[in-house]
């Protein structure tokens, strides 16, 4: 699924249609919910029992994924457990989140997209992801939703998603590098583009399903409250990183989605 690329790929898309695979194309970026929204669309025209299993570019799996994330999928059926996906129980090897553990069931908190199998079934009865949300977030409304309509969401401790989550940045005081536990500090940088989505949208969600499970939702928007005061204290872009989420913020409340407009989007350039 080729969301709109500008750089030349016909290479690649020719390697992967001689391989046997199904290349589709958006004549540009529609957001990240619309890219999975085609893909999985497609895949379901072709067979429609199939199983999704959603991966972004920057995604690898260890060997044997899939057949552990069936297993597990197939063990918590049989007990009774209404499985909406399975999702990775690890991301570069560090466990994920969990929202609870309970003999053979371990629940992730907010499972990412990348990597989780979904059943056909849940498509027909969940719907897709909203596009509106177009990045950032797509894949909490979606793992809300499904919650919300009495599935669960496990993650399998034995499947291994590899994968990049941003770019990392040396933590720095006065230019000096800092250390914890005798290794150097990184945070995750998000463009200030990026950042206004992941603000605007948490404030989103939160609003269509706080009265689901409140202390869920506290601590989302907990987790990007850190996320934020770090990149206030060590990251760069400072001052577009305060517009960021000046904009997010009154987008939320007005109910402005979709694609940030032009204005914005250059409001957000960092400056030097």
């Amino acid at each position: 699924m080729d969301d709109g690329s500008t750089f030349g790929n016909n290479e690649i898309w020719q390697e992967l249609r001689d391989a046997g695979a199904e290349v589709v194309h958006h004549d540009e970026n529609r957001g990240i919910a619309a890219a999975l929204n085609t893909g999985v669309s497609t895949g379901l025209a072709m067979d429609p029992n199939a199983w999704i299993l959603t991966l972004d570019q920057d995604s690898d799996l260890t060997d044997g994924y899939v057949e552990r994330a069936l297993s597990t999928y197939a063990l918590l059926t049989k007990q009774g457990v209404n499985v909406g996906l399975v999702a990775p129980g690890k991301h570069n090897g560090f466990p994920v989140k969990l929202l609870r553990s309970e003999g053979d069931f371990v629940e992730a908190f907010d499972p990412m997209q990348s990597g989780c199998l979904i059943p056909a079934a849940v498509f027909r009865t969940a719907g897709y992801l909203d596009e509106d949300l177009f990045i950032d977030g797509v894949d909490t409304d979606f793992n809300a939703r499904l919650r919300r309509l009495g599935y669960r969401l496990p993650a399998d401790p034995e499947c291994n998603l590899h994968h990049e989550l941003g770019r990392p940045r040396e933590v720095t005081i006065l230019k000096r590098r800092i250390h914890f536990r005798g290794r150097p500090l990184a945070l995750t940088y998000h463009t200030p583009l990026r950042v206004y989505y992941i603000t605007r949208n948490s404030l989103v969600i939160a609003r269509r399903y706080w009265r689901d499970n409140p202390s869920w939702m506290f601590r989302r928007l907990w987790m990007e409250v850190e996320s934020n005061l770090v990149r206030l204290a060590f990251g760069p872009d400072r001052r577009a990183y305060t517009i960021s989420w000046r904009h997010g913020i009154r987008d939320a409340f007005k109910g402005h989605l979709g694609k940030a407009d032009a204005a914005i989007a250059r409001s957000l350039s960092p400056r030097p």
